[in-house]
């Protein structure tokens, strides 16, 4: 079956667009990302290809260089000092009892959305494990969800090895990688451009909301929260 998943760049405010909007690289497939690897013996193995099957490569739009201090509870965005400093979120104190802090970028964050009322579609965010050259002391942090039962964007939020440190990114370097599948693994799924509309933001921000109300729900509560909340609506149209 064919599925279709649209895409776009999602701003907090849905009329506070930027230059970093136009900047935006679109998500590529990870076989295509490496050429330099197609003629590698395993990439004809059905197993690596099954493994990275609608996985897609989310680059840095811009340069970037950030100073993140966890010790002294403070983060300075170096270069470019034009970005809005929201881009930057230090996340301070929320690593509670572990060792490695938090931190998130908000420069390629993307909003999911499927077409398709026939099949759940799930997006899982991984960390770009075939880039030689990511920064070691961060590594991102994983998960999944499905985008047929929740709207949220997904976005580069990472873990810190060290406490104080400087990342840098390069526009087109990789951020993180994203996987898209279904329940069959037969299914295509194609990822197509779209600009985000007021419906698509506000849906977006009603899921977003929640955990200020009802933090760290499970997802099988959070879906039909949203599947209870569909169907009354539709009742009073």
């Amino acid at each position: 079956m064919k599925i279709n998943v649209d895409w776009c760049s999602f701003r907090t405010n849905f009329y506070g667009a930027s230059g970093v909007d136009l900047l935006t690289i679109e998500p590529v497939s990870v076989f295509k990302y490496y050429p330099e690897m197609a003629t590698a013996n395993y990439r004809k193995c059905p197993g690596h290809q099954n493994q990275f099957k609608n996985t897609y490569v989310v680059c840095s739009p811009i340069d970037v260089e950030v100073n993140i201090n966890k010790e002294e509870g403070w983060a300075d965005i170096i270069y470019p000092k034009t970005l809005p400093p929201e881009i930057l979120n230090p996340r301070f104190g929320e690593e509670h009892e572990s060792p490695y802090p938090l931190f998130t970028f908000r420069l390629n964050r993307l909003l999911l959305v499927s077409k398709s009322s026939l099949k759940d579609v799930y997006v899982e965010q991984l960390e770009p494990v075939l880039e030689w050259n990511r920064d070691k002391n961060i590594r991102v942090i994983e998960g999944n969800f499905n985008i047929s039962k929740w709207t949220r964007p997904i976005e580069a939020s990472y873990e810190q090895r060290v406490k104080n440190l400087t990342v840098n990114f390069k526009r087109g370097q990789p951020m993180y990688y994203f996987r898209l599948s279904t329940d069959d693994p037969d299914d295509i799924i194609t990822l197509n451009r779209v600009e985000m509309t007021k419906e698509m933001h506000d849906d977006c921000d009603k899921c977003l909301q929640v955990k200020d109300f009802l933090p760290n729900k499970k997802l099988k509560f959070l879906y039909n929260l949203k599947d209870v909340f569909n169907k009354s609506f539709k009742n009073t149209q």
